[in-house]
């Protein structure tokens, strides 16, 4: 039993798909096409707005792709934050157990309870204005732990504390720039 062979042919544009079902028989190796059993073309709206013909498009799919960008960006930058508190944690620099991820956010809270009653009476002992100990150890504790990590010892969940937030990479773009204008002030100073 002979089979009718076929050749589908396909123009595929912009706007537009145009299609062709052509009779094909075998002659030697290849196929030739000796008709057209059926022909169409399927027309939709482009996936971009505004002037093709002058080149100002936007692509319909543009504010999907910019959300989608956006949540892996947040969900990347959680993931490292969660990474960095388990070895932080299998370190011993952080309390908790290391594999109950979910209780990350109240060992941080109950950590800074902890060390704003060891700092606060610490630094008023030391005669520090009351609104600038309210706001190193209560807004920035983090930072505060780290200039205060430059001149003495700190205990391991000081330093677990003052490192946690570093993963989180804020305000490293600033600082990238800032040395990048440092060195080429020091490069034009050298010239």
């Amino acid at each position: 039993m002979d089979k009718c062979k076929y050749i589908l042919g396909l123009d595929i544009g912009t706007n537009s798909i145009g299609w062709a079902l052509l009779k094909a028989e075998k002659q030697g190796v290849r196929l030739v096409p000796v008709g057209i059993e059926r022909a169409g073309v399927r027309i939709f709206e482009a996936g971009v707005a505004g002037s093709i013909e002058q080149g100002r498009t936007e692509s319909h799919a543009q504010s999907r792709r910019e959300a989608r960008m956006l949540r892996r960006g947040v969900f990347r930058d959680g993931q490292r934050l969660r990474r960095a508190f388990r070895l932080l944690q299998k370190a011993k620099l952080l309390p908790g157990d290391p594999n109950c991820p979910s209780e990350r956010d109240r060992i941080i809270k109950k950590l800074d309870a902890e060390l704003r009653e060891k700092w606060e009476p610490k630094l008023i002992d030391e005669e520090m204005d009351t609104a600038l100990v309210k706001v190193a150890v209560h807004h920035n504790l983090p930072y505060f732990l780290r200039a205060r990590g430059l001149d003495e010892k700190l205990e391991p969940y000081e330093i677990g504390r003052a490192s946690i937030s570093l993963p989180s990479g804020v305000g490293s773009r600033a600082l990238e720039r800032i040395s990048k204008e440092k060195m080429t002030v020091k490069m034009i100073r050298i010239r």
